[in-house]
């Protein structure tokens, strides 16, 4: 096997032909980035002048193919480019994009560092940046309102019943089945499903707005005290409280109760200074459900990742995504059979 040293000079062979007269980079080195679950890779590019770039680089095959489930929505323009276009458009911070060329599967970007939230609060446990994300959410949502577009793709694909479903099947799949290396009684995938398909009713029946799909800390860059958003080429029309949940129901950090509800409560009053109105008990009674849903799902993809992109890093995460379900869970009575059937298969349903 070739060392990731030889790959990336490979690599630097491959953009100097690929840049030449078009971008005014001397590329000096080129180093790997730690990567996401998807198809993707991350690269930092060093200039001779010590400049850095990050490089996007994909199998050009899977252009337009979303790592998250949607419906097949035809576009002409790759799905990153689209919406950071929207974006920046909405006056909302993206990566600066400097180069790019999908039919190689290239996108050079503008280096924002290597501070993501996640690694500011865990240094800082400093509150106030989760508030920022928060004034950040109700400013993208409020801007999205004001000015959608239908040139921009997530304005085009919903979350809606079918995929609620397909990711709880998931869910079924890999975060018991898998997990567990059995086949689920068909008695108890039915309970399981009539109940995922009450959920999926209820979330779907909910007016859309623009959504992230995952707003999360590790998805948070900051640079020079300004906080960027990246990893949007997934974003959809969903719940007002689909980002938020994936926010501050994060698997990488977790929060007492108390502490939730106070964000909570600030994004209530930030979506009001822009005149979104959610009842507040409205609000956390759909935080709670839309928690279930996207918990559920986020322990089963974390799974399938091991079992099938045999990448584990993930798996640490699996129990807090599942007690974060529980917990949520535990809110509704109507949901009680729910969690007794997932008791018999889902450790942290205790």
């Amino acid at each position: 096997m070739r060392n990731i040293n030889e790959l990336n000079k490979d690599l630097k062979v491959l953009l100097e032909e690929e840049f030449k007269d078009k971008v005014p980079v001397t590329i000096d080195k080129i180093i790997s980035l730690k990567g996401d679950a998807s198809y993707r890779s991350y690269y930092r590019i060093f200039d001779d002048k010590s400049q850095t770039f990050v490089l996007m680089k994909w199998n050009p095959e899977l252009t337009n193919k979303s790592e998250e489930a949607t419906k097949n929505i035809k576009i002409g323009e790759f799905p990153f480019i689209n919406i950071s276009n929207y974006l920046r458009s909405i006056n909302i911070a993206v990566p600066a994009i400097l180069y790019s060329n999908v039919n190689k599967g290239i996108i050079l970007l503008e280096d924002l560092g290597d501070i993501t939230l996640e690694k500011r609060f865990n240094l800082t446990k400093d509150l106030r940046l989760y508030e920022k994300a928060i004034q950040l959410l109700a400013f993208l949502k409020s801007q999205a309102l004001k000015f959608p577009d239908e040139n921009c793709i997530a304005f085009h694909r919903k979350f809606d019943y079918d995929l609620y479903m397909w990711e709880f099947d998931h869910f079924i799949e890999y975060g018991i089945e898998a997990r567990n290396d059995i086949t689920l009684s068909e008695e108890d995938k039915n309970v399981l499903r009539n109940h995922f398909d009450i959920i999926s009713r209820r979330l779907d029946a909910i007016s859309s707005v623009f959504t992230h799909r995952d707003y999360q800390s590790r998805n948070l860059m900051i640079k020079d005290e300004r906080i960027f958003i990246i990893d949007f080429q997934d974003a959809l029309l969903s719940t007002p409280v689909y980002d938020i949940v994936a926010l501050l129901r994060d698997s990488y950090i977790e929060f007492d109760e108390k502490v939730i509800t106070e964000l909570l409560k600030i994004y209530h009053s930030e979506l009001k200074k822009y005149n979104i109105f959610i009842n507040v008990n409205e609000l956390f009674t759909l935080f709670h459900l839309q928690t279930i849903q996207r918990k559920l799902k986020d322990g089963g993809r974390f799974i399938f990742i091991d079992k099938v992109k045999k990448n584990a890093s993930f798996l640490p995460y699996v129990s807090t995504s599942f007690r974060y379900a529980a917990s949520a869970m535990k809110k509704f009575n109507e949901f009680n059979e729910l969690y007794k059937t997932l008791n018999k298969y889902v450790k942290e349903f205790e």
